[in-house]
């Protein structure tokens, strides 16, 4: 009975894993879509999305029903962009269910309304920052504003708190239609203060002379900045940078009603903070998402209050009396309390006498562990002094301050021929030469210094040195010094250091195998690109131009069939020996790879005309250079060269742009007969991407099956002369292609 049992249990198992899980289901509840009108990196849209998302998270919405899309619609504002943008919003959502749409900023409203109409129509759409236009309620989706009242009243009240004599108040906006709305808005609410005081407006200005006039704006004036977005000669700013720039130079102190510039020069107000007018839409997207939702009727979009915010720091510039401002006014940079100062140290000085004491216990028990410690550590030196001598590394001690070596172990003979003893009754000049012996004497001295500058910071420095043997020969050591006192209390620099020659072969082969070209030794295409960017940097700063020669050996491949690669390897390197006689020392001659070679030339003359003769010049010294037969094992053989030619200055060309186009004007070159020179020509260009964007095409007109092969019956064309009937003597075909961008069929006859 056990054992059917334990049998059952076994199978069972199995028999419920065979089934077949049932297949996922869609979630479909439904979620908001957030539209950005700008790219991501915008600090007050993020901050915005930031307090958005997360009170949707607080509040159990998944992320996979929170869908931010940053449309980039200020950068791209052109129609393909907006229509394809349309098409992929309303292909990802077509089966996601969405509840809320919101938009943030006139742009995306706008694209709601146009491009992206048919996107989620029974969802009503909560506005943010955008006025709504006359033909929206046309569209028969159902639209909420959030309409944040901004604080120029509370900001100015806040104002006066602080510098009560204040007797003329500048206004910061910008002349949008949105900035104007704002300025109607504070027109209204600085009323009560328009008898006693001058209130200047600037949203008739631009930019540099509203910054030029707030630089000499009078001692008793102060200036309420909503920010500008786009000035009356048109220039489009962001806001925030408006008032930082603002605050920087103006003699007056700046009241934002934003808190995004908070901390960066203006002195505060009542801002409105972003993030918290996010959060507000959050509550209204919220109460959409119910499982019962609010009634459109009586729905309206929640806002946040402004909050008093200053800038210690700006208050005790412009000598203002923060006592005077509200109790919940929040500080930004204000020191911390007495406490706050001294608590560090009243904690640092209870542990310190905590720690005295232990110590003191401590070196009770210590002074009977000194006696054992002095025995072990002369045993220790004994066993160190075993290993210096018998190391293969050499060991040695500097006294820095009688200059002299005070120890060096027995393996510097095995290193550079010379004995100890030597080493230590000559100079270190021995072993190096002039210029090395300068450096590693001026290295030791700064380096001491450093050290007795910062005794509790020990440093090891690694130095790489060439010493010369013996026997003349060259050795490149590495050595690890640092620094210490010895028992007199004197510095001394100890080091070590070991041959390292070998690995120093190593990485010299290792850069030439990576940076030059095996066969010819000359430069590969990595050190091209390098060079070729250095000459572009510096034909940028000296507006001089610069030229690049694609060289391309003619029927070279005759030659490797012909008479195999080994005698196309020797010509390769004949030819390159050749290019590098005809160029100046700081031009480059460099392969590529099979016959192909480039020239790159620097420094050539300021004006086109004569940089381009000079250019010329040295391809007809190349050419020339080319004629004289080549010896290949005895074989003579001859070869003409094709080369495409083009001129550069500064940057705006990239490395692949300028090797594309020599490479161009060197075909032009071979279908001109070879042996020859061509400039590049803009039309070239023209021309290859005409030829792709047909071939293109023919190939999409392939897959969609836009050509039809029709025949017709062809007759003697001299029946009808002759009075005969028709007399069929064959059947034609032609080819149709029915092209999308033309309203004509392109036709291809064949016979």
């Amino acid at each position: 009975m056990r054992l059917l049992v334990l049998c059952w249990l076994l199978v069972l198992p199995l028999l419920v894993s065979s089934q077949p899980a049932p297949p996922p289901k869609p979630d479909s509840a439904p979620g908001v879509l957030v539209m950005l009108s700008t790219g991501y990196g915008q600090a007050g849209i993020d901050s915005y999305v930031k307090g958005l998302y997360e009170v949707l998270r607080e509040n159990g919405v998944r992320f996979n029903r929170i869908h931010i899309e940053y449309l980039d619609l200020v950068k791209n504002p052109g129609e393909p962009y907006r229509h394809e943008l349309s098409e992929l919003l309303l292909h990802k959502y077509s089966d996601k269910p969405l509840r809320a749409i919101v938009t943030m900023q006139p742009v995306a409203l706008e694209f709601l309304l146009k491009e992206a109409r048919q996107l989620a129509p029974e969802a009503p759409a909560l506005v943010a920052q955008a006025r709504l236009p006359k033909d929206a309620v046309a569209s028969g989706r159902s639209f909420h504003l959030q309409t944040p009242r901004l604080a120029f009243a509370g900001t100015l009240e806040r104002a006066l708190e602080l510098f009560p004599r204040t007797r003329i108040v500048y206004v910061l906006s910008g002349s949008s239609a949105v900035e104007q709305e704002r300025l109607q808005d504070a027109r209204r609410q600085f009323q009560p203060w328009m008898d006693r005081m001058e209130f200047r407006f600037l949203d008739d200005k631009a930019f540099d002379a509203i910054e030029h006039e707030l630089a000499q704006a009078p001692a008793d004036s102060v200036v309420i900045a909503p920010g500008v977005n786009r000035d009356a000669r048109g220039q489009v700013m962001v806001p925030v940078d408006s008032i930082v720039r603002i605050a920087k130079t103006a003699t007056a102190p700046v009241f934002p009603v934003y808190a995004g510039s908070m901390g960066q020069g203006p002195i505060g107000g009542m801002v409105s903070v972003l993030e918290d007018e996010g959060r507000s839409m959050a509550q209204s997207v919220l109460a959409l998402l119910a499982p019962e939702p609010a009634e459109s009727a009586g729905f309206a979009v929640q806002t946040s209050k402004p909050v008093s915010m200053f800038d210690w720091r700006q208050i005790e510039r412009w000598g203002g009396d923060w006592s005077r401002l509200p109790p919940d006014t929040v500080y930004l940079h204000r020191p911390p309390s007495l406490w706050g100062q001294y608590r560090g140290y009243v904690i640092g000085t209870v542990v310190a006498l905590a720690a005295l004491s232990a110590l003191a216990l401590a070196l009770a028990m210590q002074s009977r562990r000194r006696l054992r410690a002095e025995i072990e550590a002369r045993s220790s030196q004994s066993r160190y002094q075993l290993l210096a001598d018998n190391m293969s590394d050499v060991l040695w001690v500097i006294n820095m301050q009688r200059g002299a070596l005070e120890y060096l172990s027995p393996s510097a003979q095995t290193l550079l021929g010379h004995t100890p003893e030597f080493l230590l009754n000559a100079s270190l000049k021995a072993v190096m030469d002039a210029p090395t012996f300068e450096r590693f004497e001026a290295n030791g001295r700064a380096r001491a210094q450093k050290y007795g500058e910062h005794l509790q910071q020990q440093r090891r420095y690694v130095d790489v040195l060439e010493l010369i043997g013996q026997d003349g020969r060259r050795v490149w050591t590495e050595s690890v010094t640092h620094f210490v006192h010895n028992a007199a209390g004197e510095l001394v620099m100890m080091g070590v250091t070991r041959d390292i020659s070998q690995r120093m072969q190593a990485q010299a082969e290792i850069n030439r195998l990576a940076f030059y070209d095996g066969l010819t030794q000359l430069p590969n295409r990595k050190l091209l690109q390098d060079r070729a960017q250095q000459a572009m940097a510096v034909s940028a700063r000296s507006q001089r131009y610069g030229g690049l020669l694609f060289i391309d050996l003619d029927h070279f491949k005759t030659l490797n069939d012909t008479r195999g690669h080994e005698m196309g390897d020797q010509l390769l390197q004949q030819v390159a020996g050749r290019l590098t006689r005809c160029v100046r020392a700081g031009d480059t001659v460099a392969r590529l790879g099979g016959d192909e070679f480039v020239v790159l030339l620097e420094e050539l003359n300021e004006e086109p005309s004569r940089a381009a003769a000079e250019a010329k010049l040295v391809g007809d010294k190349v050419l020339t250079a080319l004629e004289p037969v080549f010896m290949l094992n005895g074989v003579e053989h001859a070869i003409t060269a094709s080369i495409g030619v083009t001129l550069f200055v500064g940057v705006a060309d990239s490395y692949d742009e300028l090797l594309k186009r020599a490479d161009l004007a060197m075909y032009r070159a071979k279908s001109a007969g070879r042996n020859g020179l061509c400039f590049y020509d803009p039309e070239m260009q023209s021309i290859v991407q005409a030829r792709a964007a047909l071939e293109l095409d023919l190939r999409r007109a392939c897959s969609r099956a836009n050509l039809c092969c029709t025949t017709s019956p062809r007759c003697w064309p001299m029946a009808a002369s002759l009075a005969l009937k028709p007399w069929c003597v064959g059947r034609g075909q032609a080819m149709d292609w029915s092209h999308p961008l033309t309203s004509f069929p392109w036709r291809r006859r064949a016979a």
